[in-house]
């Protein structure tokens, strides 16, 4: 009887520890990306060069775990935005935007998709989510490159987001 008790206890731990942990990870479950403007800027040939997004109405916050990437998956189901990248040790990085790819014309040069956001650090948590490094004025502000993949980038009420396709040269 200890036993088959003892099994049972250990089981509803279990369960309740996995319902803990699946809520914590996956954040909010509808995601309301209704309000959503998504600004997209094209060149001459219609090619998306910057892709500018705000969170509004949605009521998440920092609290909620949700990633900018579970976000744009939201956006990409409501048909605002569309989108491709790979995994990485950094998170999930884009690789494309609505359609357009990022192109390599060398070892060290090409045409790439980079994230800009409107904060460095967040209140409570020093984690470095974006850098200086490379900056991009949009709206009015100033916005800073990003130091993960859309994965690793938490996605907050009232902040912007800006995918700029630009050169990049290493050499």
């Amino acid at each position: 009887m200890k036993k088959k008790m003892f099994v049972l206890v250990v089981s509803a731990l279990a369960a309740l520890m996995c319902a803990l942990l699946l809520s914590a990870c996956g954040g909010k479950d509808e995601i309301d990306v209704s309000d959503v403007a998504v600004d997209i800027e094209r060149d001459a040939d219609r090619n998306a060069v910057r892709v500018a997004f705000t969170v509004r109405n949605s009521g998440i916050g920092q609290a909620d775990n949700v990633s900018l990437k579970t976000y744009m998956d939201a956006l990409a189901k409501a048909d605002k935005i569309a989108f491709e990248g790979n995994n990485s040790e950094y998170g999930f990085f884009v690789t494309s935007v609505m359609g357009v790819e990022n192109k390599s014309t060398s070892a060290t040069q090409g045409i790439s998709w980079t994230l800009y956001i409107d904060f460095l650090t967040l209140e409570g948590n020093d984690e470095p989510y974006g850098s200086d490094y490379s900056t991009y004025e949009y709206g009015g502000e100033t916005l800073y490159s990003a130091s993960y993949g859309v994965s690793g980038i938490p996605c907050m009420e009232g902040h912007t987001y800006v995918f700029v396709y630009e050169s990049y040269d290493f050499s």
